[in-house]
């Protein structure tokens, strides 16, 4: 066996906002895989459907592999920062003896958290949290105490923390239902899904991040 090494270069992009991040990630030459990954990494703190504003920025550093020369592919994210509304977001990767890799921030904290700011790849808010708007349906001003994300049908809804089902069925204005229990009295209610995920059932065990169900528009929903 004859062992070839490898030659790992490192790559720094950077870039502001104008239009939509991947539109930013795409103007300077950053693989969609990586701008996933990115947003994978600073899920815990930025909700990328509603904080993202014109005139936030990225730095992203990340490996590019080689061989005699010639470019194979793109190797992981060692470091990034987001900058949100002025608030800078920074994560760095880290591997232990035995390869378990995690990211954590400069301090050493964790990046991740107890809840996902986002349940799923959304592209927008449909509608936020208020204490009054317009019933889109109904015709009448109410409280709208949830946020709706506005995706494809069939885009995954994953769990915004782990816990166990402690509610799944049909719920009137709500259609297909998913309540996830996380102990301590929280509690995360995921309505008009499409179905949801083989094998849920009431009583259920979830990780933070596993496929629950799939956007739909059931129940009392516009689309």
């Amino acid at each position: 066996i004859v062992e070839q090494p490898f030659d790992t270069r490192l790559v720094t992009l950077t870039n502001i906002i104008d239009n939509s991040l991947f539109v930013a990630a795409s103007e300077i030459g950053l693989p969609d895989r990586l701008t996933m990954n990115m947003t994978n990494i600073f899920a815990w703190d930025i909700d990328f459907a509603m904080d993202v504003r014109p005139g936030d920025a990225f730095t992203v550093v990340y490996e590019k592999i080689y061989k005699n020369e010639r470019f194979l592919r793109d190797g992981n994210i060692l470091a990034a920062e987001f900058v949100s509304r002025g608030r800078a977001v920074r994560a760095i990767r880290y591997a232990d003896a035995q390869g378990n890799e995690a990211y954590y921030s400069p301090e050493g904290r964790s990046m991740k958290k107890a809840f996902l700011r986002t349940p799923g790849d959304f592209t927008r808010v449909s509608s936020g949290f208020t204490k009054a708007r317009k019933h889109p349906i109904k015709k009448i001003w109410r409280a709208h105490k949830g946020v709706d994300y506005a995706a494809k049908k069939g885009t995954q809804i994953v769990a915004s923390g782990s816990g166990k089902v402690k509610f799944i069925g049909t719920q009137r204005g709500y259609g297909k239902v998913v309540i996830l229990d996380h102990a301590r009295g929280y509690t995360t209610l995921y309505a008009h899904m499409n179905k949801s995920a083989p094998g849920l059932k009431k009583g259920s065990r979830v990780k933070q991040g596993q496929k629950i169900g799939e956007v739909g528009m059931t129940g009392a929903a516009t689309g």
